[in-house]
């Protein structure tokens, strides 16, 4: 025997209160007491017992029940067994320990040695719900439970059942057994209707279809449905408990041991349940104490059926699960739906009160998320009104339903505010019968907004006025107020176009319906309506006069603009004139001299508007260059991913991910997640080596040996979200499949590693920048740009603050941590060579400047030699490390940082010094590529022979040189897009001095534009091209962009000079296009390759004529239906792509043929010369401009170049070339 001398509770994460007593002899037992929401009111229960049962007998534990009930005058409820079940469950597992044996030896003895359980999966769609489902699998589960549906109202509509039945099939198809918590969400009508729609499908039960107060409705709806109805997590007692079983309207009983008075009342409510034959399955969403005693209980039920775990459950957040504060989380292991009995003494876990202890310091107490009400409640008890009509005005005073309006005060006695609800038009109404309030907000935005283009009111956009609003409107006439400016239009003056003109039509363009239309009329074109008119009896068009109402209705012939006489009225319908850009260039806009008179006929080439100049005077009309990247802008914007208005700013225009609950995620089996740590470090991670193996191996073994938690608490977080990339990374590269990867998958390690990141605290670490670093590179995977960028800016910062851009300064004397000061090393450069590729391809500011930089490159040392201390660097004759081709990449994105700075920056080069810089750097990337031949040249090599790792670091390497080549001989190819449509023609002014060496790298240029698509080709034929390659991508687009603007600059030329570069280009915008997800950034690159590819048809007789006979189709946006054999591209195999020599190109400068288009310093075809760069249009028609405005990163362009209404403009070409194919 021994009193009670000690009684202790332990407010705990993510949610739960722990309960310890300790007798006077230092026997201790363990409770628990959660009441989810109520922490603070069960601490206050427990106060109050404290000092009563303190030096009790700690053996009486029925006395110290019966005390806790009968003595009171208040009894029962949930916060008051929550107590009493924490005490009772420390009792009995103080006795049971004291005795040495398991807490159901105590009770009788076990009557089996396992115990089926299952688990909670959440999820909105059935394919979050599959994914869930498929872990609980891989875990040992074959039995789940789920959510089955949101709020519903009364009566919802029955399409709102649809997904829980998808779910639910999702889980059955897996063959496992799945159960629907209707957690009391839905009301009888639904509830009926749910449960028949379920019963084809076998759920293992429905639990809590109704509320458990609707007692005489559960027992209706239980004679009605096939499926078990299980219940009683909101039953506290056998008292609360027995109406229900009188009533036969429950299978399966569900009390909650730390709900309803611990072990004493749970086995007494099972005794009770056997004897109405109702299986017990005990609700257990809590702690590791509680589940214990639950299984105690199970072991020696006779009807028992199943057990509830809370593994991995929802709640369970910021890194503590049901196995956190156990020290033998292995009794748990589930297998085959199944968990073995414990042995040990009381509970059978051994608790980490060390760890309790430590984490109850400053916990505060869980509160529910809930911050709305149920739907069907909120229009009732919102403390605000419902939105307003745009009519209306709204004060604040306070406000009171209108019941009658007939009963209400009369005028002489006002109310505050009255209101009335239309239910059947979905609209709330607001009166106040005291003089009108000042103008609010609202008013002033009303007002502001008032009128519409043509004249419409905004207020045609409302309903007409219901019978019922216009008795009120006579019945005092203030139930409607009114805004004092404004005069409401009546509602038979709505305008509303029955029929629109044919060139609105064709643009899907907003048309006034009448002859002539607003914008036809204002463009000075001639308006026709002879387009098929299919919506019925074809309507009359009204003549455009000031009296709409006895308007003349136009004639047949007016309509369709036949050739007869004109009808006469007082309509001016003047003569159409399409000025051409000659006629704009001279300044002659008169009409032309024709004495056949007007002509029908538009041209597509020709603006109908005056000419179109930018901020300082210079022709962007849509007949010069601009209009080609206003084309190729509009186009973009309309391939954007389309994103909710609240987006953040950091990612507003970004490819979506697939959203998850960050808080629940299910761990791979550990074999999975192995196999994802070796495609990381063997395929993924080509050049890009921040990581060091041996050490992420270890942080592995130890996230599943402690089940998640992680021994290490200051570093857990970041640890645990780097390891959760490491799988994210794998992922976007599986071995079974290349090609279009789903994000489906990785995405859902992602959403937990951004959870784990943005819940860590403390000081920065290296493990958070590597995590964040990892984070990037997904990012960029997924075509997430600017979340890539803002969250690149970030992670850089910590890297400053953290000092890795400066070399470590080691004693001589001290013994350095080497794998640390390695990280660090690889870890900054490889973000410098991210910067240096973001810069690149968004055409924006590097952040990290080599002024600052004094950090050293990494060794060139393998991971598992640097882990055993040595630490020689290998000599590359020797022996070939992973580590050269990372160190290789790092030194060749220094020379792309220096090639951007000089080539790139805000103050371009002069032409002689673009000559000395191409020299120069070019020099450096020979040297570079020397230096590596080992790498990147294994001619007569078979690949197959290479380990992945090595082929793709070759590839990443060979691209990246070729990319380099690009960035320093374009240039000279192309000065800036708006010349792109004057290329190719006859060049006024003065020859070009440097005319031989223009060309020698022209002619690099196209070389490594070559090399490249036939690097692409190689890849994909081989079937290692994936749509997460998003440097390939960039690569393979930088390329296509040079091979088109060639063939574009060639088309007066020999058609043998271009038609290799065309073919090529042609075949690899294809293979990029084929595996693009629409809205990724590949498609982007897709539809601006689409548009240049319609210039180049434009410009070139010769193709166009051949696409025709081919066949191409009609093409619009990104389809294009060319097969690689089309357009003879079988032609040119992948050798003919690389080694087409220079006279294929038409550059051999040698024969002194030179082409006089290619030079740079030559007029520009823009009406000013080269030594013009304050010009607008040599500023934002660049080739980094042009590669911001691909990426979205360039303003509007159309605001930028000063270009107002661009209505007249045919900035459909692209589309209008793909028609005529």
């Amino acid at each position: 025997m021994g009193k009670i001398a000690k009684i202790e509770y332990f407010r705990v994460p993510p949610r739960w209160l722990f309960v310890k007593i300790t007798d006077d002899a230092g026997n201790v037992g363990w409770g628990e007491a959660s009441l989810e929401g109520h922490t603070q009111a069960v601490e206050g229960c427990l106060d109050a017992w404290i000092t009563q049962y303190t030096g009790m007998e700690a053996d009486d534990i029925e006395r110290i029940w019966q005390k806790s009930w009968r003595m009171g005058f208040y009894r029962g409820g949930p916060v008051f067994m929550s107590a009493l079940s924490g005490i009772d469950i420390a009792l009995w597992d103080l006795k049971a320990r004291k005795y040495g044996v398991p807490i159901y030896e105590l009770l009788g003895g076990k009557v089996r040695d396992t115990l089926k359980v299952y688990a909670w999966i959440g999820g909105d769609r059935p394919a979050d719900i599959e994914a869930q489902a498929l872990s609980r699998k891989a875990q040992g589960f074959t039995a789940v439970k789920m959510n089955g549906t949101e709020d519903l109202g009364w009566l919802d509509s029955p399409s709102a059942l649809d997904d829980c039945i998808e779910r639910v099939k999702a889980v059955k198809a897996l063959g496992m057994d799945a159960g629907v918590d209707f957690h009391g969400r839905v009301h009888r009508p639904m509830a009926k209707q749910l449960a028949t729609l379920l019963a084809p499908h076998r759920p293992l039960f429905i639990e809590e279809p109704l509320l458990s107060e609707h007692l005489e409705g559960i027992k209706a709806f239980a004679q009605g449905v096939t499926s078990p109805i299980a219940l009683g997590e909101r039953l506290h007692s056998r008292w609360d408990v027995k109406p229900f079983l009188e009533a036969a309207c429950v299978d399966i009983l569900q009390p909650d041991i730390s709900h309803v008075g611990g072990i004493s009342e749970l086995r007494r409510i099972a005794a009770m349940a056997e004897a109405y034959d109702v299986a017990m399955a005990p609700h257990c969403p809590l702690g590791p104490i509680a589940l214990a005693a639950n299984i105690q209980v199970d072991a020696a039920t006779p009807n028992f059926a199943i057990q509830e775990m809370s593994l991995g459950i929802h709640y369970n957040t910021g890194g503590h699960d049901l196995l956190s504060y156990i020290k033998n989380p292995e009794i748990w292991d589930v297998e085959g739906g199944y968990i073995k009995l414990m042995t040990g003494p009381g509970l059978g876990i051994d608790v980490d009160e060390d760890k309790i202890r430590e984490l109850s310091k400053g916990a505060e107490a869980w509160a529910s998320n809930q911050t709305k009400l149920p739907r069907n409640l909120a229009l009732f008890l919102s403390p605000s009104p419902p939105p307003l009509p745009r009519r209306l005005s709204f004060s604040p005073p306070e406000m009171q339903p209108l019941q009658n309006h007939r009963d209400s005060a009369p005028p002489s006695q006002p109310t505050p505010f009255s209101g009335s609800f239309s239910f059947a038009q979905t609209r709330c109404c607001w009166s106040r019968s005291t003089p009108p309030p000042p103008a609010t907000t609202m008013d002033i935005d009303r007002r502001q907004s008032s009128s519409l283009p043509n004249g419409d009111d905004a207020g045609d956009d409302s309903e007409p006025e219901s019978g019922a609003e216009k008795d009120r409107s006579s019945h005092g006439g203030r139930d409607r107020e009114q805004p004092p400016a404004k005069t409401r239009k009546q509602p038979h003056m709505r305008s509303r176009a029955s029929r629109a003109c044919d060139r609105c039509k064709a643009r899907k363009t907003r048309c006034s319906g009448k002859y002539p239309c607003a914008v036809c009329s204002r463009l000075r074109l001639q308006c026709k309506y002879t387009a098929s008119y299919r919506r019925g009896r074809l309507p009359s068009i009204e003549m455009d006069t000031e009296e709409t109402a006895n308007a003349p209705r136009a004639t047949e012939q007016q309509l369709t603009g036949g050739s007869g006489q004109r009808a006469q009225s007082h309509v001016h319908q003047p003569e159409e004139h399409i000025p051409s850009p000659v006629s704009i260039e001279h300044q002659t806009l008169g009409p032309p001299k024709d004495p056949r008179g007007l002509s029908t006929t538009l041209s597509s080439r020709n603006s109908p508007e005056p000419a179109q100049v930018d901020l300082q005077g210079h022709y962007v009309g849509p007949a010069s260059g601009a209009s080609f990247l206003l084309r190729i802008q509009r186009k973009l914007k309309q391939q954007r991913p389309t994103a909710p208005s609240d987006s953040s700013i950091f990612t507003f225009g970004d490819l979506p991910l697939p959203q998850f609950d960050p808080r629940f995620l299910i761990l791979p089996p550990r074999s999975e997640a192995e196999s994802f740590l070796c495609r990381y470090f063997e395929f993924a991670s080509a050049t890009h080596r921040f990581l060091h193996r041996p050490t992420v191996e270890t942080w592995l073994r130890e996230l599943y040996d402690s089940h998640g938690t992680m021994r290490e608490q200051a570093t857990a977080r970041s640890r645990t979200a780097l390891l959760f990339m490491v799988f994210a990374h794998a992922e976007n590269f599986p071995k079974s499949k290349s090609g279009t990867v789903d994000p489906t998958t990785s995405a859902r390690f992602f959403s937990a590693a951004e959870d784990q990141l943005s819940a860590e605290k403390g000081a920065i670490r290296l493990t958070s920048v590597q995590a964040r670093l990892a984070q990037c590179f997904y990012l960029l995977s997924h075509s997430r740009l600017n979340h890539c960028w803002s969250l690149f800016g970030t992670t850089a910062h910590l890297m400053l603050a953290l000092g890795i851009h400066r070399k470590s300064r080691v004693d001589a004397n001290s013994d350095p941590d080497h794998v640390d000061l390695e990280c660090r090393k690889r870890t900054f450069w490889c973000a410098y060579n991210l910067d240096t590729y973001l810069s690149a391809a968004l055409g924006r500011p590097r952040t990290f400047h080599d002024d600052d930089i004094d950090q050293e490159l990494p060794l060139c040392v393998d991971d598992y030699r640097l882990a055993r201390g040595q630490l020689g660097s290998l000599a590359t004759s020797s022996l070939q490390s992973i580590m050269s081709g990372c160190i290789a990449h790092i030194k060749l994105s220094r020379i792309v940082a220096n090639i951007l700075r000089d080539f790139y920056g805000i103050r371009p080069p002069s032409t002689e010094s673009q000559y000395k810089l191409a020299a120069r750097y070019s020099k450096d990337v020979d040297e570079w590529r020397t230096g590596v031949a080992y790498l990147v040249d294994m001619a007569g090599v078979d690949p197959s022979l290479l380990q992945p790792i090595f082929l793709r670091q070759q590839n990443v390497l060979n691209l990246a040189c070729w990319h380099a080549q690009i960035l320093i001989h374009r240039p000279f190819l192309l000065r800036n897009f708006a010349s792109l449509a004057n290329l190719g023609t006859p060049r006024r002014g003065n020859a070009n001095h440097n005319q031989h060496l223009t060309n020698e790298h022209a002619q690099a240029c196209l070389a490594a534009a070559m090399n490249i698509v036939g690097k692409i080709d190689d890849l994909n034929s081989s079937g290692q091209f994936y749509n997460t390659f998003w440097f390939s991508h960039y690569f393979a687009f930088c390329a296509v962009v040079i091979l088109y603007v060639f063939a574009i600059q060639q088309r007066n030329a020999p058609p043998e000079t271009y038609l290799p570069a065309f073919h090529a280009a042609t075949k690899c915008q294809l293979q990029i296009t084929s595996i693009a997800i629409r809205g990724s950034l590949a498609y982007r690159y897709g539809v601006v390759l689409q548009e240049l590819r319609a210039e180049l048809l434009r410009h070139n007789a010769h193709l166009f004529a051949l696409a025709t006979e081919q066949g191409e189709g009609h093409v619009t946006g990104m389809e294009m239906p060319l097969q690689a054999g089309e357009l003879n591209l079988d032609r040119f195999g992948n050798a003919d792509l690389v080694d087409l020599q220079p006279g294929h190109m038409g550059l051999d400068s040698s024969s002194g043929n030179v082409n006089p288009q290619l030079s740079i310093g030559q007029d520009d075809g823009l009406g000013f010369p080269d030594a013009s760069p304050g010009s607008s249009i040599i500023q934002m028609t660049g080739w980094g401009q042009f590669d911001s405005l691909v990426t979205g990163g360039l303003g509007d362009l159309q605001s930028i170049l000063g270009v107002g209404d661009m209505e007249g403009w045919n900035i459909g070409m692209g589309d209008e070339i793909h028609n005529a194919l």
